[in-house]
Formats: C-alpha cells, sequence, structure tokens
C-alpha cells in the first residue's frame, strides 16, 4: 500500500541489517524485500542504515564500525524518495 504523507514527511526504519541476527525485531523473519517494495511505493523520503543498500537506493553517507564479533564493517545510510534522492 503506498503512503499518501504530509508535506515534509520522511521515515527512517531501523531494519535489521542483512545476514545478522534479527533478535528484537518481533516473530518470524523480517521480508527485506517486502520493506523494499513498501519504501518504493511511498511519496515521501525513506531512509535507512544498512550493510548493503537496496538497488537503486542512494548512500548518504558511511562509517566503519565493529560488531559484537569483532568484524569491521561499513555501516551505510542511504535513502529513496521517487526516482533518487541526490546526496
Amino acid at each position: 500500500m503506498a503512503g499518501r504523507g504530509d508535506e515534509g514527511d520522511v521515515v527512517y526504519a531501523d531494519i535489521p541489517y542483512e545476514n545478522t541476527s534479527q533478535r528484537g525485531y518481533g516473530k518470524g523473519t523480517f521480508d527485506k524485500q517486502a520493506f523494499v517494495d513498501w519504501a518504493q511505493a511511498q511519496d515521501f523520503p525513506v531512509y535507512v542504515s544498512e550493510y548493503t543498500m537496496p538497488e537503486g537506493w542512494v548512500e548518504i553517507d558511511s562509517i566503519d564500525v565493529t560488531d559484537r564479533m569483532h568484524n569491521k564493517r561499513q555501516e551505510k545510510f542511504a535513502g529513496w524518495h521517487g526516482t533518487r534522492i541526490r546526496p
């Protein structure tokens, strides 16, 4: 279902990182593709933090992080709005 937000609305979605534990996100598994499809149907900007960005999303910034298992990764902040967000 596409959203019809008010002017100026913005969403930051704290989705589970791909290929990580999904504890704390409720029962079952998170359907990332369903989320991406939902986000891309909205008429307001949607932002996420993730290690791998959905195709077509614009990376706005990134930081190097170390996870609980001492693995070094690059966490990315990206957004989607219409066709693309300009960084």
